[in-house]
């Protein structure tokens, strides 16, 4: 099982998977395993003609209690590998780490970092976590000592799903998750309880949640809760599926056109090392909606104070044109792709403009995901 390119090469019986793409490995007397192909990128944007196509997988197999085994591969965080936890319920994650660069790509990474790997388990919520891809190559500059510094700071429940394997060792697998009614995902992540009263409009988390998973009938263990005429009860069971809710459920209606300036429109500045990474991080943003429009400056001069001494350095700077609500998503995009640790990335309030061209910003980006 190999990428479309990787397949090619191979012939014979190697079968090419397109990411989310499925096949099975079938044998006499053993049970059938199904392979989906997930998303991967083996380096920054734009680094597919020089690392190569690469991609994940998540096999299942009959008997599986907690959901599917998930093998990272070598890829970086991007939002290819964010698909994976809208898509799919992952039991166990092999997370492909080591913080992969090289002296001549400077800070670029070309694999996971630990700091990305709990993210990935944030979103994604595994039981068992399992690092790999971490030790044995000079190009590797993140170690077991950096993973578990990292894990040791994650929240309880990402920090207990870390395991590490030993070599030549077998390991027991942990203990199945909590049946239904045992561990509840709640509004709010409230955990102790089975339902969460809250007003209607307010904006809650669902923790993703899936509008199909929604059933009619609520399970039998679901205590009384008395509701006032203004409050919505949720109950989320421990699979994320939304089992009960009393009450329409809350929505954001749509702003004016005329508020559209006021509500939805703004100017986020950042800075990036030249002109041609900044034309590729832009174009990057604006594919996906983020932002309608970056105008790109170059030949900026910075002058900042950094590591005790004050730094006087080249660099480039665009202005993005898009809505404020996407601005968050702007945030974490920048960090996933921008080669800085803290990269400068300010959002600035309008406070009017052509209506037609602001309608046209609104027009060309999408909505926010949460």
């Amino acid at each position: 099982m190999t990428t479309v390119p990787g397949a090619a090469r191979l012939g014979g019986r190697a079968r090419a998977l397109r990411p989310w793409g499925t096949t099975e490995l079938t044998g006499e007397g053993r049970p059938t395993i199904g392979i989906t192909a997930t998303p991967a990128r083996h380096g920054p944007p734009l680094s597919r003609p020089v690392a190569g196509a690469v991609i994940g997988f998540a096999l299942r197999w009959p008997g599986q209690d907690g959901g599917v085994l998930w093998i990272s591969g070598d890829t970086v965080l991007h939002s290819g590998v964010r698909q994976v936890g809208e898509r799919l319920r992952v039991d166990t994650a092999v997370l492909h780490l080591g913080g992969v660069r090289f002296p001549i790509t400077g800070p670029l990474r070309f694999s996971m970092t630990a700091r990305q790997a709990v993210e990935v388990c944030r979103l994604l919520r595994p039981r068992t976590a399992i690092p790999v891809h971490y030790e044995g190559w000079s190009h590797f500059r993140e170690g077991r000592a950096a993973i578990e510094a990292e894990f040791a700071r994650a929240p309880a429940d990402v920090r207990d799903a870390l395991q590490w394997l030993p070599l030549s060792r077998p390991v027991p697998p942990r203990p199945a998750r909590p049946p239904q009614g045992g561990d509840q995902r709640l509004v709010g992540g409230v955990a102790a309880l089975e339902g969460l009263a809250c007003p209607v409009r307010q904006q809650v988390a669902l923790h993703r949640v899936q509008p199909l998973h929604v059933v009619t009938d609520a399970p039998a263990h679901l205590e009384t809760v008395a509701l006032g005429p203004d409050h919505v009860l949720l109950a989320v069971d421990a699979d994320r599926r939304l089992f009960a809710h009393v009450g329409p459920l809350p929505a954001r209606a749509p702003p004016a056109r005329e508020d559209v300036v006021v509500e939805e429109c703004c100017e986020v500045v950042v800075t990036g090392p030249d002109a041609e990474w900044l034309a590729a991080y832009t174009r990057t943003l604006v594919e996906e909606g983020l932002a309608a429009c970056g105008h790109n400056l170059a030949g900026i001069r910075s002058i900042y104070r950094w590591d005790g001494a004050v730094q006087d350095e080249p660099e480039a700077r665009v202005a993005l044109h898009t809505r404020r609500s996407l601005v968050p998503e702007i945030v974490a995009r920048t960090r996933e792709l921008h080669p800085y640790d803290v990269p400068c990335v300010i959002a600035l309030p309008l406070v009017g403009g052509e209506p037609r061209y602001l309608e046209w910003i609104a027009a060309e980006t999408r909505p926010p995901r949460n």
